[in-house]
């Protein structure tokens, strides 16, 4: 066997197994809002998009506030950022304190939660608007 036809199976072989993996991969992230979470930014929205939520006196209160289910998060998170400047993460785990930036799905505003992640539930602090 010269080596030509050994470089073309090798290149055969791995072509099949970059096309299977891609449908693999494909198959995995049907239906899963961040599948990698390998960036802070992802591991902290996907762990609060997992967990339950509250809403505290004072986000209640806010006009989105009546409109925010976890169909409503859900979406919020899909497109959202974490705003490290203004979070302050590295407290203990129930003194942790995000703030999360992104667009409110049905009108065209700028929608800022304060969210505090605690053990299995995150409180809905404080949702700031702008438009």
């Amino acid at each position: 066997m010269r080596i030509i036809q050994r470089v073309g199976y090798y290149l055969v072989g791995v072509a099949i197994g970059i096309v299977l993996l891609a449908v693999f991969v494909k198959g995995k992230m049907k239906d899963k809002i961040l599948d990698f979470a390998y960036l802070p930014e992802a591991r902290v929205l996907k762990s609060l998009g997992n967990m339950p939520y509250t809403l505290s006196a004072k986000a209640q209160q806010s006009p989105v506030g009546s409109e925010i289910d976890s169909v409503w998060l859900s979406h919020f998170y899909k497109d959202a950022e974490v705003d490290f400047s203004n979070s302050n993460p590295r407290k203990s785990d129930c003194l942790k304190e995000y703030t999360v930036n992104g667009n409110a799905a049905a009108q065209d505003l700028s929608v800022f939660l304060t969210l505090n992640p605690c053990d299995s539930l995150v409180e809905i602090k404080e949702i700031k608007i702008m438009k």
